[in-house]
């Protein structure tokens, strides 16, 4: 099955089985959208759900024809918050990161809905999408922040106001200093481009 056909068959099924819960796409998929060129042969999400209604989560994701990745797929969520599963008919992995309150369900209230191979779904917005890249820090994240900080508009202060929530959750101090030196490093600080305000200085 071609890619394109692979990925809009996962996601036909998850919108099937989430149903009116609140859900975004989130990491490698969504950085494609924004103007990564990097393949991923999964796909990520998030959905913030009461943990008692966790199993019924579950039940409708098998109706709909996903399967778990490894035994007590739910005990091991309830430890982690992650569900691993796959898309039985298109083989490909989903990893639904369940939401805790915080910064994931900020993250999931602004999210935005995009066309996604002729499929409308919530994904993060782009200032979010930008932190999250910013603070996993590997360097596949750092390539595909490249590409989104010179392909997407997006509000920088918007990016630095969040960052600066993570640095004070974590007790850190280098994200934004991060995010600044990207910037620098593609012109895209103190009006050298029309991509991003310049308002985080």
């Amino acid at each position: 099955m071609p890619l394109r056909a692979t990925f809009s068959a996962a996601l036909v099924d998850l919108k099937r089985a989430l149903k009116a819960r609140d859900w975004s796409l989130i990491g490698a998929q969504v950085a494609t959208i924004y103007g990564s060129t990097r393949t991923t042969q999964d796909i990520d999400l998030s959905v913030f759900l009461d943990p008692k209604h966790w199993p019924e989560l579950v039940q409708d994701l098998l109706d709909a024809g996903f399967i778990t990745r490894i035994p007590d797929a739910l005990e091991f969520a309830e430890r982690t918050r992650v569900l691993l599963l796959q898309h039985q008919a298109s083989e490909v992995d989903i990893d639904l990161v369940l939401a805790g309150p915080g910064l994931e369900t900020l993250f999931l209230g602004r999210k935005v809905t995009v066309p996604v191979f002729d499929l409308a779904v919530p994904v993060l917005c782009v200032e979010d999408l930008i932190a999250s890249k910013v603070f996993a820090g590997r360097p596949r994240d750092l390539d595909d922040l490249r590409a989104v900080l010179r392909r997407t508009p997006f509000i920088a202060q918007n990016v630095v106001e969040t960052l600066r929530l993570l640095e004070s959750a974590l007790d850190r101090s280098d994200l934004v200093s991060c995010f600044h030196a990207l910037q620098d490093d593609l012109g895209l600080r103190r009006g050298k481009s029309n991509h991003a305000s310049d308002d985080s200085r």
